[in-house]
Order: C-alpha cells, then structure tokens, then sequence
C-alpha cells in the first residue's frame, strides 16, 4: 500500500513538522480512505464518485511527491519508486471505474 510505503520512508527524516510532509501523508490516506468509503455506499454512481476522489488524491500525492524530489531532502530514487507505485495505483483506480461504468456484457445462452 503506497501510504505504508510513504509513512515508512518519511519517518526516517526529522519532518513531521513540515507541511508538506503533514499534506503527502493526508493525500496518501485519502486514497484508500474514500475507495473504502465508496465501497461502502449503496450505488454504483456513488462508488463512481469516490473512485474520482481517490484519483484526485493520487494526482495530489504524485505533484507532492514530484515537489519533494526536486528539493532533495529524500532519496530520489526512493521516491521515484514510490511514484511508480502511485501511477500503478492510478492505473488500477482507472481501470475499477471504466469496469463499474461498463461492466462486461454477460449472455444467457
């Protein structure tokens, strides 16, 4: 899970008084936090809602992440792993929604 992941690195730095720091570690939560909370719903377009959330969040996370690399306080090739993982991420948020919106066709032969 890419906010273990983030947690795990970021506490080996002195920076949780940062705010960028406090502001990577909301969007990371923020992910799973409203996929689960979509879950949860009663309707597909609801689930369809936080599912744009939670890909907000992960574009926020990504430009976070991309602000931290370009200061180099945090180990570059660390982070662009982690970014790696939030574009996986990305792709599976994408792919849940396009499955939700379109659901494969099912016959009754």
């Amino acid at each position: 899970m890419v906010c273990v992941q983030l947690y795990r690195l970021l506490e080996q730095y002195d920076l949780s008084h940062s705010i960028l720091f406090k502001q990577i570690l909301r969007s990371a939560l923020s992910i799973p936090s409203n996929i689960a909370e979509g879950c949860g719903g009663s309707s597909d377009k609801q689930l369809a809602h936080f599912l744009d959330i939670a890909m907000g969040s992960s574009n926020e996370l990504e430009t976070q992440l991309i602000i931290f690399q370009e200061i180099a306080i945090i180990n570059t090739d660390e982070l662009s792993f982690l970014i790696q993982n939030v574009h996986e991420v990305q792709r599976l948020i994408a792919g849940f929604k396009k499955k939700l919106i379109n659901p494969p066709l099912t016959s009754n032969v």
